[in-house]
């Protein structure tokens, strides 16, 4: 992704240590996110998608058209935006799907599986619990095509109802995983919050490390620490975030890398990522720990 903020709210990996109750416990597609921004008032309409990069698509243009221009009577004048997981009636992995979205070319197989919404500039500061009686509002009024869909949202009071839920339904192989959002998860498009909890399944690799990368900021500034990581999988070199590592703990890692003529022997490190059949290296791989127990 650009280092431009997100246009939509991010999530952190599960810690239930940190949520807050009541929750809703919805599914976790495999697609790509699109913004859908309608302005409306008596006189004009105006609908804009977005990807979460910030990129427009003529792939999905003629979808956003359809839905805000039927969103539009069942909505007050002002601006809204309603965020939605696409994936594909044929075509399935976030690689291939997300490839369909940015070839820039009309496709009528896209399915819109809503999840969020937020009015004008007062949803900056409204709880998703309010969100989410808006988007089910809007959807109980509106006659949408089969292609739009409401995510459903499971309720759960408290964390034994969270443990109950995940234990009586194990992620699918064809799903991502599970997302949770606590009640009063705020609208802030570009950041992370506890209030917006997934769980993915995050398998591991145990990888020899054989390059290391500079940090570079925004601005083109070496930062004088690791940045991209590169092991080696299947033969191949491929790229792997610098994940767990700690600020000190990447600068000490840049250095050692730079003296490595004299240090260096390859380190095994291990290596998480995210299931997907359609990656032939490993889909975000991000670096959890030193293995010094393996050569």
């Amino acid at each position: 992704m650009s280092k431009e903020k997100a246009t939509i709210p991010l999530s952190k990996g599960y810690n239930p240590k940190k949520l807050e109750f009541p929750v809703y416990i919805s599914e976790k597609y495999d697609g790509m996110p699109v913004r859908i921004d309608i302005n409306k008032d008596e006189q004009t309409l105006h609908v804009s998608q977005r990807t979460r990069q910030g990129t427009e698509n003529i792939s999905t243009a003629k979808d956003a058209a359809i839905f805000g221009l039927k969103a539009s009577d069942y909505l007050c004048d002002g601006s809204h935006s309603i965020i939605a997981e696409v994936t594909h009636e044929t075509i399935t992995g976030f690689k291939n799907i997300s490839g369909t979205i940015r070839r820039q070319e009309p496709n009528d197989g896209f399915i819109w599986n809503f999840f969020d919404y937020a009015m004008d500039a007062d949803a900056y500061f409204a709880y998703f619990r309010t969100r989410r009686v808006q988007l089910n509002d809007l959807f109980a009024c509106a006659k949408f095509p089969t292609k739009y869909r409401l995510i459903k949202q499971n309720l759960c009071e408290n964390q034994k109802d969270v443990d109950q839920f995940l234990n009586n339904n194990p992620i699918r192989k064809d799903q991502e995983g599970w997302v949770i959002r606590s009640y009063n998860d705020l609208w802030e498009p570009g950041s992370r919050s506890w209030g917006y909890q997934k769980i993915v399944v995050t398998p591991t690799e145990d990888l020899p490390l054989v390059q290391v990368d500079e940090a570079i900021s925004k601005d083109g500034i070496p930062l004088g620490m690791a940045g991209k990581l590169w092991v080696m999988y299947k033969g191949n070199k491929i790229g792997c975030g610098p994940g767990a590592l700690t600020h000190p703990e990447r600068i000490q890692l840049w250095t050692d890398w730079t003296a490595r003529w004299a240090t260096w022997s390859n380190p095994i490190i291990e290596v998480k990522y995210k299931l997907d059949d359609t990656y032939d290296a490993l889909r975000e791989a991000r670096f959890v720990s030193y293995r010094p127990d393996k050569e």
